[in-house]
């Protein structure tokens, strides 16, 4: 099964288009690292992925839409204190009776 499966995906800020028909899945289970120089919309994919901008294309978390994740709280987001204009994705794909455990982000997580 696919984790994420995102198809034909273009996005833009203002003029200034940041992904043109992407096209990309993730299988479940799998460990998959996002790298690339500043600015190149790392962060900018996050934010589309955690439903915080708006978007044209398919993006499907676990075969469901964003909107429906969200909606049911199986996916979430939190702004990190330490760096305001970081965003931290919040979900793992572990089942459990068909639903993603939210697990805490950011320094708090880290206190004991």
């Amino acid at each position: 099964m696919k984790a994420v499966d995102i198809e034909n995906l273009n996005f833009g800020y203002n003029d200034a288009l940041v992904f043109n028909d992407l096209s990309l899945s993730v299988e479940e289970k799998s460990i998959t690292t996002i790298l690339g120089r500043g600015s190149i919309g790392k962060s900018t994919l996050f934010k589309l992925l955690s439903g915080q901008l708006k978007y044209e294309g398919t993006i499907l978390i676990l075969n469901k839409s964003i909107k429906y994740n969200l909606e049911k709280g199986y996916l979430g987001f939190s702004a990190a204190s330490y760096r305001k204009t970081q965003t931290n994705f919040v979900a793992n794909p572990i089942h459990h009776s068909d639903k993603i455990h939210r697990q805490p982000c950011g320094p708090q997580s880290l206190r004991s």
